[in-house]
């Protein structure tokens, strides 16, 4: 039996966290981790590199179907870079032909140890990792994978990080409204 796999990412500034979860069937799940260190990179290279790193992981592991990104949290300055750095990951998976589901800190929180308050050091020895970003990126993979319907699971934290995340998305997937022209008339009196 081929393993199902997905794949967790785990983007930051100076460190982008990665791992594939492999899945047979009932067994365990085997988790493969890496980190891309940027620290000291900057701008365009910065970017370049990150692109390179992800997109080599992503080659490696083919069979990876889904990819779970989490979505950034910063405030300030910070926010231009990390949306530039989601948007190289997703533009990467999608050229790559994988499906990209994002996820909020707080989600991949509580779907690693049940709160959404939960440390670093909580989500790491879930995970039996000693790299925070590692171990972010694995809960991420587990996402996917439950995501994709790939492994059942009966916790209800779990379900309830699912299920925030597909109605996120077909929130996005709704077609906005068309107006008429009595309508747009309207607007441009109201703007």
């Amino acid at each position: 039996m081929d393993p199902i796999t997905t794949i967790g990412i785990d983007p930051g500034l100076t460190n982008v966290g990665l791992s594939a979860v492999n899945h047979y069937g009932p067994s365990p799940v085997k988790y493969v981790g890496d980190v891309v260190v940027t620290k000291g990179l900057f701008g365009y290279p910065r970017l370049d590199y990150i692109h390179k790193r992800v997109g080599e992981f992503l080659d490696i592991h083919t069979l990876a179907k889904v990819v779970a990104i989490e979505h950034y949290d910063y405030k300030g300055f910070k926010l231009v870079e990390m949306a530039e750095i989601s948007g190289i990951l997703k533009l990467l998976c999608h050229q790559k032909g994988r499906e990209v589901i994002t996820v909020s800190p707080a989600s991949v929180k509580k779907f690693a140890t049940g709160r959404s308050t939960a440390t670093k050091i909580q989500v790491m020895y879930n995970y039996q990792q000693n790299n925070e970003h590692i171990a972010d990126a694995c809960a991420l993979a587990e996402i996917a994978l439950v995501y994709s319907g790939a492994r059942k699971t009966t916790a209800r934290h779990k379900l309830e990080v699912i299920k925030q995340i597909n109605k996120s998305i077909s929130n996005k997937k709704k077609v906005p409204k068309k107006f008429n022209s009595m309508e747009l008339r309207n607007l441009d009196v109201i703007i």
